[in-house]
């Protein structure tokens, strides 16, 4: 049969009349197999032309070469455009994800080799804009009935913005070593298709005094050990130093250290939307929601140990725990990014008065929750508790009446209210709940040590 008859048959996805061993085939795989099995007649001429009665050597070779660029040529065709079609470009802000993700700056070298069938589109849950809108009222009402200061009056004046105003471009992602992250490689590295939240734990470190305290070593390590993030997410404003943040370091071996902590520089927080703040308490505020809101993840004090895993609350959009049995506190709490909640206790810093104390972190959060249950879980015990309040549970000699192995997935110590600054020698001995905690956490056990 003619060549071009054949080749015109064979366009289809499979050959009828020379291809029927072959399984399916794309239209271009079976067009170079059929087009390269019926091209008797043209090589038969070729060697007519090439190779007379008597052949030389020289023809032979000719003759051979001329052969495998026919068989060859196609071949090489169609693998370029396989590789054309499975390649991702860079485009410009636009994530594109696998099962397992990569930092953005490495994507499209990486997608280039993987087969396209296992590539799909990375999107984080966005921003429910359509449920803000259409229960800002309802949020106006919460903040008219909290006792959050100044401005409980002028709710209606000041709420005129309805999507929370975040500006990331001063922030600078990097590894302890230095090496620059994107903000957009760090969200689909640690994407976790099983749970809403991400496993990350995030601390805010002193920005004023960047050096670190005993009990902010103990509680940061606890973080690590304990909850095991798939990234420990640092937040400063200046470079930390000093003793403690020297042996955090040693504590953490050097490989671990690099690829599983983040390091984020940021400006401290002076005005939100158009309210001033100068409190660094209400500063840190801020700082926390907008932490969680954009990454996602579980926000910790430095004076919260974490005493037991955490994955229970990684299934819910926004978790927090009760300070009081009436008061929600912001010490620690986990949530996804863009959640709902995170995103109205925002905006509803556009009534925030700097001279209330614990306004928008207490009070308008627990409005907020009453309001919006269904998107909001709450923690009895588990958290916060047993809380200043019951400040002896936790500091006073001899008192181990609280279960915290049991009840406790971390536990906010109010260490401002304890004063007393221990050591690694120090803590062996103390004989309470929290010298039983850090010693769990540094040793492995809760008892005293002898002295």
């Amino acid at each position: 049969m003619p060549a071009k008859v054949c080749y015109e048959r064979c366009s289809r996805s499979r050959c009828s009349c020379c291809c029927s061993h072959f399984s399916p085939a794309p239209a271009a795989l079976s067009q170079a197999i059929c087009f390269s099995t019926h091209q008797e007649s043209v090589f038969a001429r070729m060697m007519r032309m090439l190779l007379p009665a008597r052949t030389s050597p020289v023809r032979i070779g000719l003759a051979v070469f001329a052969l495998g660029l026919v068989l060859t040529i196609p071949l090489l065709l169609l693998t370029t455009s396989w590789r054309r079609g499975s390649h991702v470009g860079d485009t410009d802000g636009e994530l594109t994800g696998l099962s397992s993700f990569w930092h953005l700056g490495d994507a499209s070298r990486k997608f280039a080799d993987k087969p396209a069938e296992f590539r799909q589109p990375f999107v984080y849950a966005p921003l429910d804009t359509e449920f803000i809108d259409s229960n800002f009222d309802r949020l106006k009402l919460a903040l008219s009935r909290s006792p959050m200061g100044k401005y409980q009056a002028h709710v209606d004046v000041l709420m005129t913005e309805r999507r929370p105003q975040i500006n990331t471009h001063g922030w600078r992602f990097h590894t302890p070593s230095g090496r620059n992250l994107t903000l957009a490689g760090l969200q689909a590295e640690t994407y976790d298709r099983n749970y809403t939240t991400p496993n990350l734990a995030h601390f805010i470190l002193p920005f004023q005094d960047p050096q670190l305290a005993f009990h902010h070593f103990v509680c940061i390590l606890s973080g690590f050990w304990v909850m095991r993030p798939q990234k420990l997410v640092l937040w400063y404003a200046k470079p930390p130093s000093g003793h403690y943040w020297e042996l955090l370091k040693t504590n953490i071996t050097a490989p671990v250290w690099e690829q599983r902590i983040v390091m984020i520089q940021r400006p401290v927080t002076q005005k939100i939307y158009n309210m001033t703040v100068k409190v660094k308490e209400h500063q840190a505020d801020v700082m926390r929601i907008e932490a969680v809101l954009v990454l996602g993840g579980v926000y910790l004090d430095l004076d919260v140990i974490t005493l037991n895993a955490m994955e229970p609350l990684r299934k819910y959009q926004f978790a927090i725990g009760k300070e009081l049995p009436t008061v929600l506190c912001n010490g620690v709490f986990s949530g996804a990014p863009n959640n709902t909640v995170l995103a109205l206790w925002h905006l509803s810093y556009q009534t925030f008065d700097d001279a209330s104390w614990g306004g928008h972190s207490l009070y308008v959060i627990g409005d907020i929750c009453k309001h919006f249950p269904g998107h909001c879980h709450i923690e009895e015990d588990s958290l916060d508790r047993p809380g200043w309040i019951n400040f002896g549970k936790m500091y006073g000699e001899g008192d181990r009446t609280w279960d915290w192995q049991t009840k406790n997935y971390a536990m906010h110590l109010f260490y401002r209210l304890y004063g007393v600054q221990h050591d690694l020698k120090s803590i062996r001995t103390v004989n309470n709940t929290l010298g039983d905690m850090f010693r769990f956490i540094l040793f492995g056990r809760k008892e005293p040590f002898k002295s």
